[in-house]
């Protein structure tokens, strides 16, 4: 199992890396793409959150998800300094700020506890991830796609609490399946 997560998925990350680099070096070159590509991915919107709270939240993960591509491919090619950069400026960005009283927020602004309790994990490993990429040393590089694949599996917990309603699941639940998968 230790093989599969330190290598396994470093080793999908190079991969789609290397692909994207082939398709785009590809092009302008009298070469087409014979598969029709969408083009850009998008969120799907919440069904069971009050629009109020939905576009509170989707505000937020609008905000850092340009940076998360950045970030991606600062790893991808081990530029060290964006990945520093963007590491700090999704950690240190404007965040949901969490109620004191909770019942005191009109029920069609309530936010998911589940995505407070993953916005904090998401700002801890970011950090993280941000000073594993201020020392990075060439025997490093597996622990940067590492931690770089802990912050995007907290930005795919966050996305399932903001689009699937869960009375039982907390966030830490959802965070512990995706780490044990």
């Amino acid at each position: 199992m230790k093989f599969l997560t330190r290598w396994i998925a470093p080793g999908m990350l190079l991969a789609f890396g290397l692909a994207a680099c082939q398709t785009s070096s590809g092009q302008g070159q009298g070469q087409s793409n014979k598969a029709a590509r969408p083009a850009s991915a998008k969120m799907p919107t919440s069904t069971y959150l009050p629009p109020a709270a939905r576009e509170k939240i989707r505000k937020t993960m609008r905000a850092h998800g340009d940076d998360m591509t950045v970030l991606m491919w600062s790893i991808i090619f081990l530029d060290t300094e964006g990945a520093s950069e963007f590491a700090r400026v999704i950690k240190d960005q404007p965040w949901l700020e969490r109620p004191a009283n909770p019942e005191a927020v009109p029920a069609d602004e309530r936010v998911p506890e589940a995505i407070y309790v993953l916005q904090e994990q998401l700002i801890q490993r970011a950090n993280v991830l941000a000073g594993l990429a201020d020392g990075l040393e060439k025997q490093r590089a597996a622990k940067l796609a590492e931690a770089f694949g802990q912050v995007a599996q907290t930005c795919v917990a966050c996305h399932a609490a903001y689009l699937y309603e869960s009375k039982d699941a907390s966030a830490k639940d959802v965070s512990d399946e995706l780490s044990a998968q």
